[in-house]
Parts: C-alpha cells; structure tokens; sequence
C-alpha cells in the first residue's frame, strides 16, 4: 500500500480536475465508483485494497477531503432528473477519507451479510432514491463530467493503474488471476478480523468512524465485534 500511495502522488493530473493533487482526485473517484463496481473478484480486490490503505495509518488519508452525502434540500412535488438539472449540480458533504473509507467498508460488510442470509442487497444509497422519477435518466448524472474528460468509472481506474508495471498484462481470465488468493478471501471474515484489529488499535479513531455510520452499517460492524 505505501507502493500504491507513492504510485497515486507520483502520477499527474488529468486535464481540467481541479483537485489539489493526484491522491486527493484518484481517492474522491475511488471511493465515489466503489458501490458501482460489479463481479465477485473486483469487488473483494477493491474492498481489501481500500482496507489495507487505510490500515497504513499514513497521516497523508486524513489530510484528504472526499465527497460525502448528498445535501437535502426541499422540494415541491416528485423531483425529476431535469428538475434537477436545472436547479444544478448536486450538492455534497466532504468527508474525511478515513471516514469515507470506513463507511463504505460497513457497507461491503452488510451487503455480504445480506447475501449469506440470502437476502437481495438493494444498495446503501437506494432509500434516497425513491423520490427520484427517471425522467431523461441519461441527461442527468455525475459520470457526464467525467465522461467529458474522457473518463468513466472503470475506464479511469484501468488507465490509472495502467501506469503499474505489470498491470496490462493482468486478465482476470488467466489462470493466474483465478488462482489469486483474492478469490478464495471471505468478505465477511476479513473485514471481522481487521474492524476488530481497528478497533483494538485506535479506539479512538474507531467510535469517531462508528458515529458517522447509519443503522444498518452499524448493525452489521457490531455483528463481527468480540
């Protein structure tokens, strides 16, 4: 993980972000595609990766600012994509990566719980979107700007680590890739081992990641605590 944070602070940044370095930019879109990321193998490289960065402790995460909730704001009637539109971007909390990282490590957690009870996962953020009407779904939506810039989610993260040596001629088809001990990791027992390992370790910083967590993602961390 030190590799990968001297990787991200060492790689330029793209034309037009405005963000304050490469780290800041490539951990806001990381953790912004991280509950879109789909197929068994992805999802436990990105969840481990997203835990062994934070449990480096490098005084640089907490330095970094990443989007956060949505604001709220009152409306009038059924808010459709081109009301929203209108009315202009939404609007986000900023949050500590830490913070950030931690939350959607909760979320990885309850989805895998979900799953071993056999019960359909229908994503953290879906309560907030049922007042949404799916008017002009295509006209409306975070990735344009990126799309503009000429990055989608998973075609930013492949140029990304792209830069990696090796990385090109990694295929999650190779005989290799299906062999990664990745494949064989259990979600819920490793995040039970390194949440516990967590809160062993700082405790402090672990009840101030706890606070900012919704019932459901506290539920499922108190569920692997001993």
């Amino acid at each position: 993980c030190a590799r990968l944070l001297v990787m991200f602070q060492s790689l330029p940044l793209p034309g037009g972000c405005t963000e304050a370095d490469t780290l800041t930019f490539v951990m806001n879109q990381w953790t912004q595609w991280q509950p879109d990321i789909q197929g068994a193998y992805e999802i436990k490289l990105s969840t481990t990766g997203l835990a062994m960065l934070l449990a480096t402790g490098a005084p640089c995460l907490g330095e970094v600012l990443v989007q956060g909730e949505p604001i709220v704001t009152e409306s009038v009637g059924i808010v459709t994509r081109s009301r929203a539109k209108q009315q202009g971007p939404q609007q986000y909390t900023q949050l500590p990566l830490p913070t950030k990282i931690f939350t959607l490590l909760a979320d990885a957690l309850y989805e895998s719980l979900e799953q071993q009870r056999g019960v359909k996962y229908t994503g953290a953020n879906e309560e907030s979107d049922g007042e949404w009407e799916d008017e002009d779904e295509d006209e409306y939506g975070d990735e344009v700007g990126l799309k503009e810039k000429g990055m989608g989610s998973m075609d930013f993260f492949e140029r990304m680590l792209g830069a990696a040596p090796g990385f090109n001629d990694f295929s999650t088809e190779d005989l290799d890739a299906a062999n990664d001990s990745i494949n064989q990791t259990d979600v819920v027992e490793f995040l039970g081992r390194y949440l516990n390992a967590f809160a062993a370790q700082d405790k402090t910083s672990f009840d101030r990641c706890m606070q900012g967590l919704n019932p459901k993602h506290l539920e499922a961390v108190n569920k692997v605590l001993v």
